[in-house]
């Protein structure tokens, strides 16, 4: 008993163009390959299709699901890979290697990254709690008749006007403040990203800045990223905020991605991402998927890269 083109197609979860270009390559081999057009189409040995399936089956999962599995992205997955974090192997497709992880391991790691709770993981920084232990982040107290700023919420530690930072122990508190106002979480895809300074001044206008950005914007809605560099990275979805004309100036100076835009209407925070909705077929889409997990990157990242060579293609011929 042979297979037909058809059937090879569905064991070795492929199209029947996918397996034409396997014989093409040598990689499948018909047993009929000089008689195919008279005996009605191609036939394989099932023994010949289920080595190629092996072979087309690497162990593990590609790094692209691995990174759904973990919440990350395939980049940073790939870092942390490289850097022995989670276990990974290299496997041989052909004349290309390709990252494959191990399912359960991605289940362990993704546990592991939420026990974290002092510190993220994100390859952004440290990601700072924007109120905890009943203070907000970055706002303006009195401790000891001394103005200071509370620079992180967890463990609390302030920083004085002295530019020292101190960390607070339970015998020595502040006056609690309120939760941050609670704002409609922004569902429109994309954000806009300043990348300030670390200042060492309590009292400098960078944390009035993003002070005001966070109750404008509401916590649900801001990340506010502490960078080994000495910069805050602070990451917006797009939104409408009320501030005032000298602090707007201070976001457009600091602004690394997206767009700020005045009117009197108050200030439009933009990201360069937008968002549109395509259909596109099956089998075009398994194209784009297999290409991105060969590259390692995400099938967004391969879809975009496709349309950028497409289009300095259309270019050419214009």
């Amino acid at each position: 008993m042979y297979l037909t083109l058809s059937q090879t197609a569905q064991e070795l979860d492929r199209t029947e163009r996918q397996v034409r270009y396997l014989i093409k390559t040598g990689v499948l081999s018909p047993i009929n390959q000089d008689t195919y057009k008279r005996d009605g189409g191609y036939r394989f040995s099932p023994d010949i299709v289920m080595q190629v399936k092996k072979k087309l089956t690497p162990e593990g999962i590609s790094l692209r699901m691995a990174a759904e599995i973990v919440g990350i992205t395939p980049q940073y997955l790939n870092k942390l890979a490289l850097s022995g974090e989670i276990r990974s192997i290299l496997v041989a497709i052909g004349n290309k290697k390709e990252r494959r992880f191990n399912k359960k391991d991605c289940y362990c790691f993704k546990n592991q990254m939420k026990s974290r709770t002092h510190k993220s993981i994100s390859h952004f920084g440290e990601k700072l709690q924007l109120y905890k232990n009943n203070q907000r982040l970055f706002k303006l107290a009195s401790y000891n008749d001394e103005i200071v700023r509370i620079v992180k919420t967890q463990p609390i530690t302030i920083l004085k006007a002295d530019g020292i930072l101190y960390e607070l122990d339970s015998n020595h508190v502040l006056p609690p403040s309120e939760e941050w106002p609670e704002q409609t979480y922004q569902t429109k895809k994309g954000f806009v990203t300043f990348q300030f300074p670390i200042p060492r001044n309590a009292e400098h206008t960078t944390y009035n800045v993003i002070y005001e950005l966070i109750q404008e914007l509401g916590p649900k809605n801001v990340q506010v990223f502490e960078q080994a560099a000495g910069d805050y990275l602070i990451r917006c979805r797009q939104g409408k905020i009320f501030i005032k004309e000298e602090y707007a100036e201070v976001l457009k100076r600091h602004i690394i991605d997206g767009d700020t835009l005045s009117n009197s209407f108050g200030i439009e925070l933009l990201s360069n991402i937008m968002s549109e909705y395509v259909h596109l077929p099956r089998e075009l889409f398994q194209k784009i998927e297999q290409l991105a997990d060969k590259r390692s990157i995400s099938t967004q990242e391969q879809i975009i890269d496709a349309i950028k060579i497409g289009l300095e293609s259309f270019k050419s011929e214009l």
